[in-house]
């Protein structure tokens, strides 16, 4: 589409500007300057080539160097900018103290090592925020009976992006936290592998999976990630070797109190089937809970009686201020909300592509609980 490429442009532009201020706070000498410059046009180019070379340790280490310098450009154009603004400032109205101007050269140089502390401090700050992901309960309420359920306890674990940068040693500590729940009902909305299902295959993650354990079962529904990595071999591998049960557009009774609807992903959306369609015979006195990857179209699933939807895939923007993005894209863009009477949750998942940093975010595993109206019992004689 081609606000990617508008996207892709700016990035590329704003790479540039920083870069070339870069240099010109750094080297005096030309030369020194142009390979400057060719060393930050391979980190803004790696984000494609390293990624097609993720297999190998010089392209995953391109490709993570890479994001990094993507998700930080927004601070480094800002402080590019201040100091432009200041400098222009000076010129028309003179402020600076002399010995700015006297040691000028050096200011500069104090200035941009004094930035790269400064985005370093925010990314190191980022990567602890990554590192220890929290629980988030939330509650929600269904105008319907469950059986004889009043209370289902959902353990919400999304966006698990297995594979290079979430190892097994992540995972183990991942499904010690979401089992350590004690929840009802375990759901993987979406986004499990990463990029290449070999890393998970490699790594015996199914090990670590077979421990995700649930009285109501494990479920999961595909995203985007896992459509990258072929969908059918990821949906294979996770109900053949790690016994987690995984909603195609299909709908399933779950212990004769509710249904648990899963959608194909929205990249698949010329084999998605109509919703409509899935919900087709269903009973519509009980409750109906909805997996879907990307929380869009809410209004469809709203207006067809479903009573609660769980997503992922925003990551809540994974790193301010593209939340502030992710929240124009999306109605609901990160935790509890609502669509007309269906209830919405969308969380920022448990880990991240990429670069493993969350700025301004959380990572999470989400402790839902929902209550139902209790069965009507007829009134005594």
């Amino acid at each position: 589409m081609w606000y990617w490429g508008l996207l892709v442009l700016m990035i590329v532009c704003a790479g540039v500007y920083v870069g070339w201020r870069g240099a010109q706070a750094l080297f005096a000498r030309r030369w020194l300057r142009v390979l400057w410059m060719v060393a930050v046009g391979a980190v803004l180019l790696g984000l494609f080539p390293g990624k097609l070379l993720r297999g190998s340790p010089v392209g995953f280490l391109w490709h993570t160097v890479s994001v990094g310098w993507m998700i930080t450009l927004p601070y480094w154009v800002m402080a590019v900018v201040a100091c432009d603004v200041l400098r222009i400032a000076d010129r028309r109205r003179p402020f600076f103290p002399d010995w700015v101007r006297s040691h000028y050269a050096g200011v500069k140089r104090g200035v941009f090592f004094a930035t790269v502390g400064a985005v370093g401090l925010i990314l190191f700050e980022g990567c602890l925020r990554f590192a220890n992901p929290v629980t988030t309960p939330a509650t929600v309420r269904v105008a319907k009976p469950c059986g004889e359920r009043q209370v289902l306890r959902i353990a919400v674990a999304s966006d698990l992006h297995l594979g290079d940068l979430n190892d097994k040693a992540r995972l183990a500590k991942n499904v010690a936290q979401i089992n350590a729940l004690k929840a009802d009902l375990i759901v993987l909305p979406g986004d499990i592998v990463d990029n290449r299902l070999e890393s998970l295959v490699a790594q015996k993650m199914h090990e670590e999976l077979l421990r995700l354990k649930a009285p109501l079962g494990v479920f999961a529904v595909l995203g985007n990630h896992d459509s990258f990595a072929q969908s059918e071999r990821c949906a294979r591998y996770l109900e053949e070797r790690c016994a987690i049960r995984v909603l195609r557009d299909e709908v399933v009774l779950v212990a004769d109190g509710f249904y648990l609807v899963g959608r194909r992903d929205f990249t698949e959306r010329k084999h998605r089937k109509p919703l409509r369609e899935i919900l087709r015979g269903i009973d519509r006195s009980k409750p109906v809970i909805l997996l879907d990857h990307q929380p869009n179209r809410l209004a469809e699933a709203a207006g067809l009686g479903v009573d609660l939807q769980i997503s992922g895939h925003t990551h809540d923007g994974q790193v301010w201020p593209i939340n502030w993005v992710v929240k124009f894209l999306y109605e609901v863009s990160n935790g509890l909300g609502r669509k007309g009477g269906m209830s919405v949750y969308v969380t920022s998942g448990l880990n991240l592509w990429g670069f493993p940093a969350r700025i301004g975010t959380r990572s999470e595993v989400v402790d839902l609980r929902v209550e139902f109206n209790p069965p009507q019992t007829p009134p005594a004689p």
